[in-house]
C-alpha cells in the first residue's frame, strides 16, 4: 500500500517556548502536534507529579454506589463482583477485591465464561447468587447494557451496581448505581477511561467518603495493565494512571507481577507499556481465550509466590495454545482476503466455521493494523455467528454498528473494539450494510495509510539531551503516539531481511559518530530495490532504546529508495 507522508511544520512557537522551559526544541514541537502549547500545561504533561486527577465524586451515581456498598459491608452482606474475562475485565475485578477487603467486606467473584456464559451479565449466574444468598452484585466492566438482567436480579431482591466503561444504549438498567463515564448524562469531563481505571476511581472514592487515609498507590501496576491492555488513549488520567502504574510495576512488589515478568522472560528488563502490551498483557488474556479467566484473577489476589508461579506458568501455556490457534485462523483469514480481493474493502468482514470466539478478535487487531481499515471476524456455529471487530484511530465501530441493530442479536463495546452477535443467514446483508453505513459516516475518508511525521530533521537533532529528554514523553499510545521523524539521504552501512512469516528489516548506520541500529516489521515489497550497501534512502522511523544515549535504537516505519512514497506538508496551523 502507497504511504502518506504528512509533516508538521515547525512551529514558530517552539524557539520561544524551549528556551523559556529549558526543553530540546524538538521536544516541544512534538508536544505542539499534540496539542499541548501551554507553559503549565506543558509542565504536567512532563512530569506527571503535577497532574490533579479528577473528583470520583463527578462520575454519575458515584455517591450513590458509595453508600450501597458501605451499607453492605456494614451490614454483613454477601457481595458478588461480576467481571469480564479479558485483561481489562481481570484486573478491574481485582482491584475491587483488593480495595474492598481491606474494609471487611464479603465478597465473591465471578468472571464468566466466554465459552459457555457468554460476555457480560448472565441471568442463570444471577439466579444461583440468589441462592447463595447474594444481597449486592457490583458489574465491573460491564453491565451498562444489561437492561433486562438487572430486571432480574430486581425481582429477585439483588441489588446491583454496575461500573462500567463502555457505551449506553438507548435505556440505562434500573441499577442502584450505574457509574460510568460514557452515559449520556455525564459531566465528569473524560469519557475514556478503560474499566480499571473506573473500578479504580470507585476505590478512590469509597476511601475519601469514609475518610480512610490509607493510599491506593500500590493497585495502580493492576489499573496500568488493563489500561494498556484495553487500547484506550494514553491521555488525561489514562496518562496518569499507566506512567505511575508502570513505577509500580517494576518496583515487582506484587507478587503476581514477578512472576508474570518471570514467564514472559523479562526479569531484569525496565517494563514499560509495549513490554505489557506485546508480552505481559496477552499472557493475562489467553486464560480467557482459551478456557476460564479465573486463574489469572486468583493468580493476582494469592500473596504466595510459589502459588503464584504455578497459576503464572498455566496462563502461560494457555498462551502457547493461544498462539497456535490464532495463526491458524490469521493464515486463513489473510488467504481469504487476497482470495476475494477484499484489501480495499472499507470494512473487511470474514467468517469462518468454528473459528474460536476467544481468539477471532486479536486476529481482527493484527489485520485492521496491516490493512489500516476496520475489521470484523466472526466464528460461526450452527444459525449463530458471533463476531469480534477491531477499528483504526479515527473510525468508531460501535457508531458503524448503531444503525445495524435490526440485523443484530446483540452487541456492545466502544470506538475500538466491539462484540456482536447475529444469525449467520444475515451475514451477506450485514457485511453490505455495513460498508454502505461507512460511507455515510465517513464520507471522506482515506483509509490509505498516512504517516504523521512530528519533524523533519537533520543528524545534528539527535543529541544526547533530545534523546535523554525524550523519554519524559512516554507512555505512548492512542492520543500519544510514538513520534516519528523523517531523516533523509542516509546511507546504510548494512542491512539485511529476516525471513520469520513476514520480511522483517535490518538496518545500521552512522550518526554523530554512534552507530544506530534499525528493524523494519514486513519489509518484503522493497527487497528487489535494495541492491547494495551503502544504499541511500530516506529514513521515517521511531526511536525505541529505552531512551538510552549510549546505545539507539529505532523502529523504521517507512523507507523511501526512489519514488515509492510521495510527501504532503501539513497545511493546516497548530492551533
Amino acid at each position: 500500500m502507497k504511504k502518506i507522508w504528512k509533516i508538521y511544520p515547525e512551529d514558530p512557537i517552539r524557539g520561544p517556548l524551549s528556551k523559556k522551559l529549558n526543553i530540546d526544541p524538538l521536544i516541544v514541537q512534538i508536544l505542539l502536534n499534540r496539542g499541548i502549547r501551554g507553559e503549565e500545561e506543558i509542565r504536567s504533561f512532563l512530569d506527571i507529579n503535577e497532574f490533579q486527577l479528577r473528583d470520583p465524586f463527578l462520575l454519575p451515581d458515584m455517591e450513590k454506589g458509595v453508600k450501597r456498598v458501605l451499607e453492605a459491608i456494614k451490614a454483613h452482606e454477601k457481595i458478588l463482583i461480576y467481571g469480564d474475562y479479558d485483561v481489562d475485565g481481570i484486573t478491574s475485578v481485582s482491584v475491587l477485591i483488593l480495595g474492598l477487603k481491606r474494609l471487611g467486606a464479603l465478597l465473591a467473584y465471578h468472571i464468566p465464561n466466554r465459552f459457555e456464559e457468554g460476555y457480560g451479565l448472565n441471568k442463570q449466574i444471577l439466579i444461583k447468587a440468589y441462592q447463595k444468598g447474594v444481597k449486592l452484585v457490583i458489574t465491573v466492566d460491564c453491565g451498562i447494557t444489561s437492561v433486562e438482567e438487572v430486571e432480574l436480579a430486581k425481582e429477585l431482591g439483588i441489588d446491583v451496581v454496575i461500573i462500567d466503561h463502555h457505551e449506553q444504549s438507548e435505556n440505562l438498567p434500573r441499577a442502584i448505581s450505574v457509574i460510568d463515564p460514557k452515559r449520556k448524562d455525564s459531566g465528569y469531563g473524560f469519557r475514556e477511561l478503560a474499566g480499571v481505571g473506573v473500578a479504580y476511581k470507585f476505590i478512590q472514592a469509597l476511601y475519601d467518603y469514609i475518610k480512610k487515609e490509607e493510599s491506593t498507590e500500590e493497585l495502580l501496576d493492576l489499573v496500568a495493565l488493563g489500561t494498556i491492555a484495553d487500547i484506550v488513549p494514553y491521555v488525561d488520567e489514562n496518562r496518569y494512571f499507566v506512567k505511575k502504574g508502570l513505577e509500580v510495576i517494576n518496583r515487582l512488589e506484587r507478587p503476581a507481577i514477578r512472576a508474570l515478568i518471570s514467564v514472559s522472560n523479562l526479569l531484569g528488563a525496565k517494563i514499560d507499556e509495549e513490554k505489557v502490551s506485546f508480552n505481559i498483557a496477552p499472557r493475562i488474556n489467553a486464560a480467557g481465550r482459551i478456557s476460564s479467566a479465573s486463574p489469572a484473577v486468583k493468580m493476582f489476589l494469592l500473596e504466595n509466590y510459589g502459588e503464584v508461579l504455578r497459576y503464572a506458568k498455566l496462563i502461560n501455556n494457555f498462551n502457547f495454545e493461544r498462539r497456535e490457534i490464532e495463526n491458524a485462523i490469521f493464515k486463513q483469514a489473510l488467504l481469504r482476503i487476497e482470495e476475494n480481493n477484499l484489501s480495499e474493502e472499507s470494512v473487511i468482514i470474514l467468517s469462518g466455521v468454528g473459528w474460536s470466539i476467544g481468539v477471532i478478535g486479536i486476529v481482527a487487531s493484527r489485520l485492521a493494523r496491516m490493512f489500516q481499515r476496520p475489521v470484523i471476524l466472526f466464528s460461526v456455529g450452527g444459525n449463530i455467528a458471533q463476531g469480534s471487530g477491531r477499528s483504526v484511530p479515527g473510525i468508531s465501530l460501535f457508531d458503524l454498528l448503531v444503525n445495524m441493530k435490526d440485523l443484530l442479536i446483540s452487541f456492545g463495546g466502544h470506538e475500538q473494539a466491539v462484540g456482536l452477535k447475529l444469525e449467520s443467514t444475515h451475514l451477506p446483508e450485514f457485511r453490505e450494510r455495513l460498508n454502505e453505513e461507512f460511507l455515510k459516516l465517513y464520507p471522506q475518508k482515506n483509509i490509505k495509510e498516512i504517516i504523521n511525521i512530528d519533524a523533519l530533521i537533520t543528524p545534528d537533532d539527535l543529541r544526547d539531551e533530545f534523546l535523554e529528554q525524550l523519554g519524559l514523553l512516554s507512555p505512548f499510545g492512542i492520543g500519544n503516539p510514538y513520534p516519528l521523524f523523517l531523516l533523509s539521504d542516509i546511507y546504510l552501512s548494512n542491512f539485511s531481511f529476516l525471513k520469520n512469516g513476514t520480511k522483517n528489516l535490518k538496518i545500521t548506520f552512522e550518526v554523530n559518530n554512534k552507530e544506530w541500529r534499525g528493524v523494519g516489521y514486513d519489509f518484503g515489497h522493497i527487497e528487489d530495490k535494495m541492491m547494495s550497501i551503502a544504499q541511500k534512502v530516506d529514513l521515517v522511523f521511531g526511536i525505541k532504546s529505552s531512551f538510552e544515549a549510549s546505545s539507539p535504537f529505532i523502529y523504521i516505519e517507512d523507507l523511501k529508495i526512489k519514488d515509492d512514497t510521495y510527501t504532503i506538508l501539513f497545511k493546516e496551523e497548530n492551533n
